[in-house]
């Protein structure tokens, strides 16, 4: 049984700080923070920081919860039915320009269903094209633009952020992301008139 002096001994908590742009306020031991993602204005979610019952120190926040905005305008462009291979022309360049800055864990599992989804949209606009020339053009442009959001993704860059994420939910979207590039493959491959092309990217294909 704990001592007397214990039950009555002041409650802990870890100190209000600030660390890369997110303020913590002071919290109890055993309790977690839930705070705005730095930067509202482009990113949605909150942080959640955990405050360690036995030490009353801070654990390293989770900021899978944070999304970029554009996440979710890529998604009203595929659920509008927009030029698939303009949609990922678009996913590459946001990818490319948050790297640069600061990607999240939702913006990774945002961005795999993304994935999945104009992956099917390119399939049935590319299908219904009568023109096999614009079919190869519109299938080309969209293939490598595609592969560059998974070089993206997959890029020395990105691995801490793929190493916040829970296990499970880390391998689940590294396999569906891999299934989605080599059907992208597989989409070209269908619909190349000239069966030489070739596309190379540094993180994948192999």
């Amino acid at each position: 049984a704990p001592a007397v002096g214990e039950i009555f001994a002041p409650a802990k908590y870890c100190d209000a700080e600030k660390r890369k742009g997110i303020q913590y306020p002071k919290t109890r031991a055993c309790t977690e923070a839930r705070v705005a993602c730095p930067d509202p204005e482009t990113i949605t979610g909150e942080v959640v920081r955990y405050c360690n019952c036995q030490t009353a120190k801070w654990e390293t926040p989770d900021t899978t919860n944070c999304t970029h905005r554009w996440v979710a305008e890529m998604r009203s462009a595929i659920e509008r039915g927009d030029p698939a291979e303009q949609i990922s022309y678009r996913m590459a360049a946001d990818l490319e320009s948050t790297l640069s800055r600061q990607l999240y864990g939702g913006d990774i599992t945002g961005s795999v269903s993304l994935s999945t989804d104009v992956l099917a949209l390119a399939r049935s606009q590319f299908g219904a094209l009568d023109d096999r020339n614009q079919r190869q053009i519109r299938a080309t442009n969209f293939t490598e633009s595609f592969g560059s959001s998974g070089d993206h993704l997959l890029s020395p860059k990105a691995v801490p952020v793929w190493e916040e994420l829970a296990t499970p939910v880390r391998i689940d979207h590294a396999s569906t992301l891999m299934g989605a590039l080599e059907q992208s493959a597989l989409l070209l491959a269908d619909y190349t008139v000239d069966q030489h092309k070739r596309l190379q990217y540094d993180y994948w294909g192999e």
